[in-house]
């Protein structure tokens, strides 16, 4: 959500078919009651079970390369026909250790223009920002496959 914020994609991100889904202690950390944007543009918060709150708090304590919150998206991510979107590489290593689907920002990027919620243009646009911008994490190879594509029309 951050990068997508970053980007200036994050309304878009909503209009492309996607249900997004954060857990309640993740947004209230990270974001907090007063980030309500993401609400009104959809964002789903769910409290998480025990059994996830626990999984959470094991894995917080057994792997050390994830935060807290990290380990809330990991936990809410175990959920039938859910998947995780994260860029954070750590993050994904454990979540395929887990055999939970995932994905990344420039996945769902190339989701927004199939479903027509973004132009190749707001794309590379919104890709230049986020790949300019000093906390980028994003492999630069996939960036310039991307604007080479989306620029080439």
């Amino acid at each position: 959500m951050i990068d997508l914020e970053r980007a200036d994609l994050l309304a878009a991100a909503f209009h492309c078919g996607h249900e997004f889904v954060m857990p309640d202690l993740l947004f209230e950390r990270e974001f907090g009651e007063d980030d309500l944007g993401m609400l009104n543009m959809g964002l789903q918060i769910e409290a998480l079970s025990s059994e996830e709150l626990q999984l959470a708090q094991n894995s917080h304590r057994t792997i050390k390369a994830l935060s807290l919150p990290d380990c809330f998206a990991i936990a809410l991510a175990t959920r039938p026909n859910y998947s995780l979107l994260s860029g954070d590489k750590a993050l994904r290593q454990v979540a395929e250790s887990l055999a939970i689907e995932c994905h990344g920002v420039l996945w769902l990027m190339d989701e927004m223009l199939a479903s027509g919620a973004s132009s190749r243009k707001q794309l590379s646009t919104g890709l230049r920002l986020l790949a300019d911008h000093p906390r980028c994490r994003l492999p630069r190879a996939e960036i310039d496959v991307r604007l080479k594509r989306w620029l080439k029309d």
